[in-house]
C-alpha cells in the first residue's frame, strides 16, 4: 500500500493488483452465526451477476462449521483463493493471516437488534 498525503486515506497501488490478487483481503466480524450466514449469502447473490467481480470469493467462519471446514477457509484466505470472510469471534484469537487489507465490524460487539 502507499500512504496518501496528510489528511487523505491510504490508497492501494493499482499496479500491484493482478489476477486473483485484484481484491482486498477482507475480514468482516459479525455478532452472530445468523449474521455471518446472511451476509455471506447476500454478497454471493448480489455480486455474482457483476462481470468484473465474478472471481470474488466469499466465505463464512463460525462455530457452526467443523474444525476441518474452518481450517480450509483459513488456508484459502492465506492463499488468496478466498477474499472476504464473514466471521464470528472464532477468528478473533489464535489465527494468523499472511495478508489482511481491510477489517470490518458489523454492529457493536454484543449489541442487540432493535
Amino acid at each position: 500500500q502507499e500512504w496518501g498525503k496528510v489528511g487523505k486515506p491510504p490508497t492501494y497501488n493499482e499496479q500491484q493488483r493482478s489476477g486473483t490478487n485484484q481484491f482486498l483481503q477482507t475480514l468482516a466480524f459479525v455478532n452472530s452465526i445468523n449474521a455471518s450466514n446472511e451476509l455471506t449469502a447476500q454478497v454471493r447473490r448480489t455480486v455474482a451477476p457483476i462481470t468484473s467481480l465474478q472471481e470474488l470469493a466469499v466465505d463464512g467462519h463460525t462455530t457452526d462449521w467443523q474444525n476441518k471446514s474452518r481450517s480450509k477457509v483459513e488456508r484459502d484466505f492465506n492463499k488468496q483463493k478466498t477474499h472476504v470472510i464473514f466471521a464470528t469471534s472464532t477468528l478473533e484469537v489464535g489465527v494468523d493471516f499472511q495478508r489482511v487489507d481491510c477489517i470490518l465490524i458489523n454492529g457493536f460487539p454484543y449489541s442487540a437488534r432493535c
